[in-house]
């Protein structure tokens, strides 16, 4: 049977060791918020899409917890592709973007 100290020695360090993921947690959470608050802020400087290449788009892109929704269609408008789903989809999505 264990003693009564070593229990409460458990519990303490279980609930410090859920303090400190929780805070971890927190922070990541804080952190893709702000990127995503900026993403936003850069589509709403009329343009009519981000394109970037930063490394930081990629990891807010990537990250497995982003609060946010992404669709990504690669496309072409240019006469000498000659594709014409791409130039039929093409208002709908400048109108999404």
């Amino acid at each position: 049977m264990r003693s009564p100290i070593s229990l409460a020695l458990l519990v303490a360090f279980l609930a410090g060791l859920a303090l400190v993921v929780s805070e971890e947690l927190s922070a990541t959470s804080i952190n893709l918020l702000q990127k995503a608050q900026a993403l936003r802020a850069k589509a709403g400087r009329g343009q009519k899409a981000i394109v970037t290449d930063s490394a930081s788009l990629e990891n807010l892109i990537l990250s497995p917890e982003r609060p946010f929704a992404l669709m990504v269609l690669f496309t072409t408008k240019g006469n000498q592709f000659d594709c014409q789903p791409c130039l039929k989809l093409a208002p709908e999505y400048d109108l999404l973007a």
